[in-house]
């Protein structure tokens, strides 16, 4: 079922919205009602993108159509723990003033998330078009008119984003691609793009209201989305003989574990802190205590610590 037309005064709020963002005025003349099938969003770091992807999504949603939006990003993810992807169907996102902790309660949307096992798609690039696809192909199942896809920050070439990026065009086929860029760092995804009939390309500068993130201000974040994630786990004990661990079963303490459906999606992420390799048995901080749905369990490249929740890269 579609939401309620547009009324005057949901129009009121979108502008006010708009103020509260900063939102360039060249964003605002966006053919918002020309968006259907799947909207990618690329940019640099810090350039706005997912500034932009809120807009977008409320504004789409305000207006009568069915909206997903994929948070593309498992460094900076909004809608999950750090090492996900994950896609969101609902209502309009509360607090869009303020985008560095949107997190709104996803009790009331449709949820799906893929595990990547990183925070970086650098050396992860598969399992990331992978759970891509599988969130588009979820999405489409939900028969969404328009899916928002914020990708990651990642488009310099030789630390592989333009091979990201074009692995993204390819395997999603957006029907629209939003390049947000301050000079031309995107040319190399994009020149090919330009000359292909295959896909529309709208260009826009970035918001003068996106916030630059050091990386401190980034591991913060990610130490925030953790602790959130974590703050009413469980310890189980779990018999790992029971399940196909992928992609083998070399558990480590403080591991980043997921425990995925029969589809492939993450039902929660656990901490490993405690390993008996003789009994197969692994203890497991995890917010969830019902494993009934659990067909498989993923290892990621990441280590958390159950109390800090900084986390660590594993090389």
């Amino acid at each position: 079922m579609k939401n309620p037309p547009l009324k005057d005064n949901d129009k009121a709020f979108l502008r006010k919205a708009m103020e509260n963002l900063l939102v360039p005025a060249e964003w605002n003349t966006l053919d918002f009602e020309s968006l259907s099938g799947l909207v990618l969003l690329i940019g640099a770091k810090d350039s706005g993108k997912s500034t932009l992807s809120y807009f977008l999504y409320n504004h789409l949603v305000r207006s009568g159509k069915r909206c997903a939006f994929i948070d593309g990003d498992p460094g900076q993810t909004t809608f999950g723990p750090p090492g996900t992807i994950t896609l969101v169907m609902g209502a309009e996102f509360p607090k869009l003033e303020s985008t560095d902790r949107l997190s709104p309660d996803l009790d009331s949307y449709f949820v799906r998330r893929s595990f990547i096992g990183s925070t970086t798609p650098r050396g992860h690039m598969i399992p990331l078009l992978i759970g891509a696809e599988r969130l588009r192909a979820a999405s489409k199942q939900e028969e969404a008119d328009v899916v928002i896809f914020d990708t990651c920050g990642l488009v310099d070439p030789e630390q592989g984003g333009l091979s990201l990026k074009h692995g993204l065009v390819e395997l999603l086929q957006p029907d629209t691609i939003i390049a947000i860029q301050e000079n031309d760092e995107l040319e190399l995804i994009l020149r090919p793009l330009k000359r292909s009939k295959r896909t529309k390309i709208l260009q826009l500068k970035p918001s003068q209201s996106a916030r630059q993130r050091n990386q401190a201000i980034r591991q913060n974040h990610r130490r925030d989305q953790f602790e959130a994630y974590f703050r009413s786990a469980v310890t189980l004990e779990i018999q790992t003989s029971k399940y196909p661990i992928f992609p083998f079963p070399r558990f480590i303490l403080n591991g980043l574990v997921s425990f995925e459906d029969v589809n492939g999606f993450s039902l929660a992420l656990g901490i490993v802190h405690k390993i008996d390799r003789r009994a197969h048995q692994i203890g497991v901080l995890m917010p969830i205590s019902e494993l009934s749905d659990v067909d498989a369990i993923r290892l990621g490249d990441l280590t958390v610590d159950p109390v800090t929740f900084q986390d660590k890269l594993v090389r």
